[in-house]
């Protein structure tokens, strides 16, 4: 969807979707101040002040294209408040669908493009049905998000979605997603890791060894181990993989690895960005996910490199001392990479990564939660 400067629109007053309906500054702001609360937009390093409307709309007057890029969750609330338009909704409306609302009005009226191509693969066999709804509601008028998102409406009635202009197919669901398999492989490693009887220090050095010696070094996994096993980290991707239900843990395990591949899809559209003129946001309300991604995103338009992006990644997870060790090692075994030695520069890798896959997941479906008595606490390295 996309808006329209008319000689009409003033600083008090915009317009935006299909029928370039009013919708008044205020209201935006108020609307704005919903997906702020929860920092639900994740820029990159060289972006403004994104919830600002003002700075959006400008950047779109200068030729910039900015798009969303939804996680799951976020796609999830968008599709329970389009439900309400195929049906006879009677029930109060669920604060994420209201949640949802307020993301895509805010989204429209800043004629922020919507991709949520990713999360979509992550759905179970409805995935068509609920992908068409999300695409008519895209269509939909913007003021009655504004609406819904304000508590003056409870959903939508049934003629506010027009059919979707071009209807997803099979392959939209099923096509496949580069870096998945590549990722959930190293995630499989990091779960049997933090199942194992190791320091937080061991387990991550386990990680360094063996994603050099048996594997590749991927940035988004290697963030994810740092942050995983960081005594500093508050929030994790990769949880419950201790729990009974070893089906589950695999489950846990494989969203690991959508997220895992989310951030690192975002984070390479982003290194392109000023150049194309084309930025991303990444849209989550996952605290770990963003921070995870933020951790891929390092910008040389903003002075960094690789190493300098590396360093502040482990110091502010694992401290000055330890994080700087960290990312010393790490960089020693990165410059490293072409030792014939390594794995991935012999004949027969690709036979061996499945190999790998299929004795990791037999490895964390065998594991009991009796032998978490022999696990050590996770404490922090001991110098």
């Amino acid at each position: 969807m996309k808006w329209k400067k008319r000689v009409g629109e003033t600083s008090s007053v915009i317009r935006a979707s299909s029928d370039l309906s009013t919708i008044p500054a205020g209201d935006l702001e108020r609307v704005a101040t919903i997906p702020r609360a929860s920092d639900v937009f994740c820029p990159g390093p060289t972006a403004g002040d994104i919830y600002n409307w003002q700075t959006c709309r400008r950047a779109h007057a200068d030729g910039v294209t900015i798009v969303a890029l939804l996680d799951r969750n976020i796609l999830k609330d968008v599709v329970i408040l389009a439900q309400t338009a195929t049906s006879d909704f009677a029930d109060p409306l669920p604060d994420r669908a209201r949640f949802g609302a307020a993301v895509m009005a805010y989204l429209l009226c800043c004629n922020i493009l919507v991709d949520p191509g990713l999360a979509v693969h992550e759905w179970p066999t409805d995935a068509l049905e609920k992908l068409t709804l999300f695409r008519r509601a895209d269509e939909a008028d913007a003021s009655i998000y504004i609406d819904i998102a304000l508590q003056r409406a409870e959903g939508f009635a049934r003629t506010d979605l027009p059919p979707p202009k071009v209807r997803p197919s099979p392959e939209t669901r099923w096509g496949n997603v580069s870096g998945r398999e590549e990722h959930r492989l190293a995630v499989l490693k990091i779960a049997k890791l933090e199942l194992a009887s190791l320091s937080r220090y061991q387990k991550i050095e386990k990680f360094f060894d063996w994603t050099f010696n048996n594997y590749v070094f991927l940035p988004a996994a290697i963030s994810l181990a740092a942050q995983q096993f960081g005594p500093r980290s508050s929030k994790r991707i990769l949880r419950r993989v201790a729990t009974a239900d070893r089906q589950r843990a695999l489950s846990a395990i494989d969203n690991a690895a959508w997220d895992l591949t989310v951030a690192m899809h975002w984070a390479e559209r982003g290194t392109k960005q000023l150049q194309e003129k084309r930025f991303w946001i990444l849209c989550s309300r996952d605290e770990a996910l963003k921070a995870l991604a933020k951790n891929l995103h390092f910008s040389r338009d903003a002075g960094q490199t690789r190493e300098d992006a590396l360093q502040t990644m482990f110091t502010e997870l694992w401290g000055v001392s330890d994080g700087r060790r960290l990312a010393a090692r790490l960089l020693a075994l990165m410059i490293d990479a072409k030792n014939p030695t390594r794995w991935c520069n012999q004949p027969g890798f690709e036979q061996r990564i499945a190999v790998m896959t299929h004795d990791l997941e037999e490895e964390i479906l065998a594991w009991q939660p009796s032998q978490s008595a022999e696990c050590s606490p996770r404490i922090g390295h001991m110098i």
